[in-house]
């Protein structure tokens, strides 16, 4: 019959047994810990893959809204340039007409004065065959100042 163990023999390969049983425990929880932080890890990196999407989402949308803007504004200037464009040809086609018409008007004038001009210088004329001097001298100074007379 085998001898049964002396008790210090038994409690120091309890304590073994206990001691195998801890480091057991031990590594577990280091397995567990690394796992929980490998989650943790995993899902900051997620979080801050959220984020800089979110925040490229953000860029782009301020973007598109900034070209919007200046697209608005170039029309709106583009317009407005457009406008005053047309406003000066008109109102430069409108003193060249004025500037026409007064032209027009000054040279009816002169032309009028000129036909008065040779009426009395045919009167003159007329007069100089007659014999008629003095006539002739009157239809002379008349057409001067009919045709010297300014508008």
């Amino acid at each position: 019959m085998a001898l049964p163990d002396p008790p210090h023999l038994r409690n120091a390969g309890l304590n073994r047994l206990n001691d195998q049983v801890k480091q057991e425990q031990a590594s577990d929880d280091v397995e567990k810990q690394l796992k929980l932080a490998a989650q943790d890890a995993l899902s900051i990196q997620e979080a801050k893959s959220e984020l800089q999407n979110s925040a490229y989402s953000r860029l782009k949308i301020l973007i598109g809204v900034f070209g919007l803007l200046m697209t608005v504004l170039v029309i709106f200037f583009a317009s407005r340039a457009t406008e005053q464009a047309v406003a000066d040809a008109k109102s430069a086609v409108i003193a060249v007409y004025d500037d026409m018409v007064a032209r027009f008007g000054a040279a009816s004038e002169a032309g009028l004065r000129l036909r008065v001009a040779e009426a009395f210088y045919n009167k003159a004329r007329v007069y100089a065959r007659k014999g008629s001097a003095a006539d002739a001298i009157m239809a002379l100074q008349t057409m001067r100042t009919a045709a010297s007379a300014g508008p």
